[in-house]
């Protein structure tokens, strides 16, 4: 058994737990013996990171690679584009010399694996969404169709798709899948609003959560704040260019400014002691959110920023599972700070930059915690934490609880995948 896994950054530390998330689970309904190739953005950069598995670069970023100028870009992505399309139809009409003739020699071992695979399984995450681009993933989708073979997508959240290209485009990829895995029920209505009628969309859990311990769960369920030293509180905090209200300068001014006037009440008031961490730093390919930490101390009184810990070093999520139990909580920007978080046993509030994290708490009964970047004050958010630790006894039980339903569904996954499968061997079986 040969999957394919596609469209992952795993640069990206919320991505890398999202990767060995699916191969958990992947292995647990596909069997131990399952061979997978992982096809990521920055392969050479990954291989650094996670020595232990095989990548490659995707071909639909390979096939949409062009220059950095508007026109001339545009052009060379539609002829590199419609040359590797051309050779995925050349491939499966028998044509393969042809194929050879048009693509380099690594571009043809590609295509062969995709080729060659049992499930094309575009990885779990956030990358479907207009303001990130989709050409590189429609190319990708498209390539992968044009060989015959299952495309599925892994539990993600996507959408909305507001422009008729995008719709036009997305829709008969997602009709032609033979799995579609979500992550929360907006994802789902993102997809009915554009007229998808595939019926094997299933709603599940982030892959992330299939790396859960139990028994750290259960532990976490009975773990109460200490009483003999102070409270130790996480960080993480990253740039974001896509404020609704505001520039990107003036939002992002705003938010290194509140994150500073909460970390030093958590230091002066709380007696807190606070460190920056986060999935996604210490690698130059890719955003370092240990800069933005920096800025946030910056603007702290000499004798705060002294007491505050920023780690700049890139931090694999694995090792992250094991420093996340120093910490009694987590104020996290990115999801898989506080996913991770969670999976560790400590409580995570989240600062809300997109609706998926939204969902996820709701699902996880923390729905009155969620803060909105956008509207974003110190004094709301000290309020917000003070009752947060205060009431964190009264629901620390169930949050693991959901916490372990999560997990369970996020092992499902690999079901209902594997369970996809089973009508379209049927059908080659009676051709």
């Amino acid at each position: 058994m040969l999957i394919v896994i596609t469209n992952i950054v795993v640069l990206n530390g919320g991505d890398g737990a999202i990767l060995f998330g699916m191969l958990k689970a992947l292995r647990q309904a596909f069997g131990e013996d399952t061979e997978f190739i992982v096809f990521a953005s920055e392969p050479a950069t990954a291989i650094r990171m996670y020595p232990e598995i095989q990548f490659r670069e995707t071909l639909g970023l390979a096939a949409t690679r062009a220059p950095a100028k508007r026109y001339v870009g545009r052009i060379v992505r539609t002829f590199r584009s419609a040359l590797y399309l051309a050779a995925a139809w050349c491939w499966d009409s028998h044509l393969r010399l042809v194929s050879k003739l048009l693509l380099s020699k690594e571009a043809v071992q590609d295509m062969a694996t995709y080729a060659n695979a049992d499930i094309v399984n575009s990885s779990g995450g956030t990358y479907l969404k207009e303001e990130y681009g989709l050409a590189s993933q429609i190319c990708d989708y498209r390539i992968t169709l044009l060989l015959r073979r299952p495309l599925a997508f892994f539990t993600q959240t996507l959408g909305p798709f507001k422009h008729p290209e995008s719709q036009a485009m997305m829709r008969p990829i997602f009709n032609a899948s033979c799995c579609i895995l979500l992550r929360d029920e907006r994802s789902r209505q993102n997809l009915l609003d554009i007229g998808v009628e595939n019926a094997s969309v299933h709603l599940s859990a982030d892959a992330a959560f299939a790396l859960a311990d139990p028994q750290v769960l259960e532990q976490a369920k009975r773990r109460t704040l200490p009483s003999d030293r102070p409270l130790r509180i996480a960080i993480s905090v990253r740039h974001w260019p896509h404020f609704t209200s505001v520039s990107t300068a003036d939002g992002m001014d705003h938010y290194i400014q509140t994150i500073a006037g909460i970390t030093d009440w958590l230091v002066n008031a709380l007696g807190a002691e606070v460190t920056f961490l986060s999935t996604c730093q210490g690698i130059p390919e890719y955003q370092d959110d240990s800069e933005i930490a920096c800025r946030v101390v910056e603007r702290l009184p000499k004798e705060i920023a002294a007491r505050v810990r920023v780690v700049r070093e890139f931090v694999r999520f694995d090792e992250l599972l094991k420093r996340l139990p120093e910490f009694d909580l987590v104020l996290a920007t990115r999801m898989h700070m506080a996913i991770l978080s969670l999976l560790a046993g400590t409580p995570a509030i989240p600062l809300v930059l997109e609706f998926k994290t939204k969902e996820l708490f709701a699902k996880l009964g923390l729905a009155e915690w969620v803060i909105d970047v956008e509207q974003f004050e110190v004094e709301p958010v000290r309020n917000l934490i003070c009752r947060f630790i205060e009431a964190m006894p009264t629901f620390r039980h169930e949050l693991f609880s959901r916490v372990e339903r999560e997990r369970a569904a996020a092992m499902e996954a690999g079901v209902h995948l594997r369970s996809s499968l089973q009508p379209l061997a049927a059908r080659e079986a009676m051709a």
